[in-house]
């Protein structure tokens, strides 16, 4: 019988170790994988065949000998509210917050920590309670009212549980810069106020480039004819972004993995579907430049944006069985281009100054409350320049122009090349 491309799926899951499976390592939240709704998927492995050079007294070359692993994967799919994991696997920092005006949460277990310090450098927080076992990995923890980290408000904020040290430490990860230079530092809160959380109404979710990358387990299941591919140890090197006025968005990820194994039963029977809940083009409902001053919501015709994480795959070790070792994050980039109805040369003097600007696009399911058929995400670019690029006469229609842009980090109050705020009623990504 031969497979069919319809039967197919494709799930990911957090690991707490790279390259370790959660089922061997620690449990995480969410204990299954997480459905991922696909247009086309490319996840393989593949492997060098290498040569050898030896004479052994005949023409004939020998049996070559098996080479390096490498793991690459991408997967195309529609921009969507339910797309968290693979945002805070493409950016690295995810800080969430309830949304008072939705009715706020209650919270769970209290932990009664006698110590919470934070580390800027592996961007994490570590609490020390008398007991950890209310808090597995990937459930969240709140420092509650009068909370505070490098002078910061943390009232609201939901940190994830990322690991736990035996049965009295829990490690959860802050948001990229909001921890101070250094280790050690103390956070201010209250003891009786730090607890487990506890669904709530709706979230805000706020991702940001440039942070310390998860890696993920993912599989892809071949249903019909019981085949599963699983690969380990998969981080996002890239994301693509295409918005455009009509229907659904599109949005694309690639990964860099560790390796593959191939069985005819899932990793997980269980599987979390999420649902599918595209954004559209029609719910696009701003796109403003410089501070929102210069509204473009009616001039842009496409607009194309790339994270690029500048992944290490080099890192193979003596006695690694071939396997990547490490897949470190270098420079984070972000890059477009936007086409437009061409009306003036605003745009077109700030690039041939090099005018540092802005780009905010908000994209809107009903009311943009956070609660379910009414999610929101905002796209916020903090700082760019676009590049030069005169205008053409291509015809004897109305003329456009495209205008690539470089984005960068240098004085923004968000510290960060690449913003997206997401409003749904997920507690956790």
């Amino acid at each position: 019988m031969q497979g069919l491309g319809s039967r197919g799926i494709l799930g990911i899951q957090y690991e707490a170790t790279y390259g370790v499976l959660p089922s061997a390592d620690v449990p995480v939240i969410p204990a299954n994988l997480t459905k991922v709704y696909i247009e086309t998927e490319g996840f393989k492995a593949s492997r060098n065949l290498v040569a050898s050079s030896v004479i052994t007294g005949v023409r004939h070359s020998t049996k070559p000998l098996l080479g390096n692993i490498d793991v690459q994967g991408s997967l195309a799919t529609e921009l969507g509210s339910t797309l968290g994991m693979l945002f805070y696997g493409a950016t690295g920092s995810v800080a969430t917050v309830t949304n008072a005006s939705t009715g706020g949460e209650s919270v769970g277990t209290a932990l009664t920590p006698s110590a919470v310090t934070t580390d800027s450098t592996t961007q994490t927080m570590t609490l020390t309670v008398a007991s950890n076992a209310s808090a597995l990995v990937g459930t969240t923890i709140t420092l509650g009212a009068a909370s505070t980290i490098n002078s910061v408000d943390v009232s609201s904020y939901r940190f994830r549980v990322i690991k736990l040290i035996s049965t009295t430490g829990i490690i959860c990860r802050l948001p990229a810069g909001l921890a101070p230079a250094g280790t050690g530092i103390a956070a201010t809160f209250t003891a009786a106020n730090v607890k487990v959380g506890v669904i709530g109404n709706s979230y805000t979710h706020t991702f940001k480039s440039g942070g310390i990358l998860p890696s993920f387990v993912v599989e892809k299941g071949f249903t019909d004819i019981a085949q599963y591919f699983l690969y380990t140890g998969c981080k996002v090197g890239k994301m693509t972004l295409n918005l455009d006025p009509e229907a659904v968005q599109k949005i694309s990820f690639d990964f860099t993995g560790k390796n593959e194994a191939v069985s005819t039963t899932s990793c997980n029977a269980t599987v979390t579907d999420l649902g599918k809940n595209s954004l559209l083009g029609s719910m696009i409902a701003s796109l403003k430049e410089s501070g929102g001053t210069n509204d473009l919501t009616s001039k842009v015709t496409k607009l194309d944006i790339t994270l690029d994480n500048s992944l290490d795959t080099s890192i193979y070790c003596i006695g690694g069985v071939g396997q990547r070792a490490a897949i470190p994050e270098g420079l984070s980039k972000v890059t477009g281009t936007a086409s437009m109805i061409f009306e003036n040369v605003v745009l077109y003097n700030k690039a041939v100054s090099g005018t540092k600007t802005d780009l905010v696009v908000v994209i809107k399911n009903g009311t943009g409350s956070g609660l379910l058929n009414n999610e929101q995400l905002t796209i916020t670019i903090p700082e760019l320049i676009f590049k030069q690029e005169t205008p053409v006469i291509a015809g004897d229609k109305g003329l456009m122009v495209t205008l690539a842009f470089e984005a960068f980090y240098e004085s923004g109050s968000g510290k960060t090349s690449l913003q997206l705020d997401l409003l749904n009623t997920a507690i956790t990504i």
